[in-house]
């Protein structure tokens, strides 16, 4: 996003560590600089081949220190649904300002008390999907919130069928606080041709763009659509 958009990010991650992270956003980096394909398996693991050592340290430095491109923050920790407004208000004030929060992925977020019933996971993904979009409304900022799908959902993307409403992990609470609301589904056949199919479940004050198949470079972070012959 900082990329494409010169924005400074927040990117929360919840499953990955900062090094994979920053490893992904590389291995994207030198594909765009230098047209190469070095995994981001490769970068994190201080794998890269020599030949291709300067390449990758260049695009490291371009993209997180040259001020080219935005800030780029990344945040490795874990997040609990009393306090994850506070921390990235904290964060925003510190290190900031962010024009674009990113959290990865919703539904780690955990409980951090202790009293009373524990929270079912619909309850705690439903009060933050809430709260963030209450806070991002407010303060003017763009929010992604990354989440999986649920059993259905899963059952519906290996077999190419329809992603709805509630099929998100967490329940439909999940497409009602969002404006606009992007899955990424596959059948085998689909990974094993590097393809991804992209739809929307809801959109808002918008027409959207339908449902359609891209190809996709995992190891460098790649999703395109092949352009249309026309006759």
């Amino acid at each position: 996003a900082a990329v494409l958009y010169k924005k400074n990010v927040l990117y929360y991650t919840l499953e990955q560590s900062r090094e994979e992270c920053e490893a992904m956003l590389i291995a994207r980096h030198v594909f765009e600089l230098f047209e190469l394909q070095i995994a981001d398996k490769l970068i994190y693991k201080g794998k890269v081949p020599e030949e291709y050592a300067e390449q990758v340290k260049a695009a490291r430095l371009d993209l997180f220190e040259s001020g080219k491109y935005g800030k780029i923050q990344i945040e490795a920790q874990d997040l609990y649904m009393e306090t994850f407004i506070s921390k990235i208000k904290s964060i925003d004030r510190l290190k900031g300002p962010f024009d674009l929060i990113i959290i990865d992925y919703m539904a780690l977020i955990a409980e951090q008390s202790t009293y009373g019933k524990p929270k079912g996971i619909g309850e705690i993904v439903s009060y933050c999907y809430k709260n963030f979009k209450k806070y991002c409304r407010r303060n003017r900022k763009a929010g992604i919130a990354v989440n999986q799908l649920n059993r259905d959902g899963i059952a519906a993307s290996k077999a190419d069928k329809e992603i709805t409403t509630e099929m998100a992990q967490g329940g439909i609470e999940v497409y009602r606080s969002t404006d606009f609301n992007l899955t990424i589904s596959a059948t085998k056949e689909m990974e094993l041709q590097h393809k991804r199919r992209i739809s929307q479940p809801k959109k808002r004050s918008s027409e959207g763009m339908g449902s359609f198949v891209v190809d996709v470079r995992l190891g460098i972070c790649l999703w395109y659509q092949q352009a249309q012959k026309t006759i």
